[in-house]
């Protein structure tokens, strides 16, 4: 039977104060999110989330039956791997997008003078509007052909922070396409 109405600062409150966040910790521990992790601290904030709701929806007093925690913690669970899963399936479809931003590039190696002077002139104009880390970026994925993953792990950044560099070049070698 359903107590007065609830909301989310009740149930927010209710887990600072009655220290059920280990609820929060317990579920990315079982995930495998390590604290150093880039995504942790959004995944412990959509985890208390998740808690709070599951806090409101539960149809009996929370504070009184200890078959809350069973049902907040499965909240939890399935919030976190709904939001771990759509993060694999944005990541796995950035990878291969990662070398994707030359791929309108012309081949260097072509034989045709006039693909060799293009190939050039985009180059130098994108590397001239380019920060030394966008530049250094450009380098590994055009000329070693490395991964978003290998380049972050060669430059020892987060695989986001891979994804920002390259959005920025994307939308800088946009304005330069549509100068030419």
């Amino acid at each position: 039977m359903m107590d007065k109405k609830r909301n989310l600062t009740e149930g927010l409150n209710y887990l600072i104060k009655e220290e059920q966040e280990g609820i929060i910790y317990g579920v990315l521990k079982r995930l495998n999110v390590n604290n150093w992790s880039a995504e942790f601290d959004d995944l412990v904030q959509e985890g208390r989330l998740a808690f709070a709701k599951a806090f409101v929806s539960y149809p009996d007093n929370p504070r009184e039956n200890q078959k809350f925690s069973c049902y907040a913690y499965q909240a939890v669970y399935w919030r976190i791997l709904d939001l771990l899963r759509k993060s694999q399936v944005i990541n796995s479809h950035n990878e291969g997008e990662v070398n994707d931003l030359l791929v309108e590039i012309p081949n260097p190696e072509s034989n045709y003078l006039f693909e060799k002077t293009a190939t050039i002139d985009l180059i130098e104009r994108l590397m001239e509007c380019c920060t030394e880390r966008e530049r250094r970026f450009i380098r590994l994925c055009y000329e070693e052909n490395l991964t978003g993953g290998e380049i972050a792990k060669k430059e020892k950044i987060s695989r986001q922070t891979v994804y920002q560099i390259r959005r920025k070049i994307e939308g800088k070698f946009q304005k330069i396409r549509q100068k030419r």
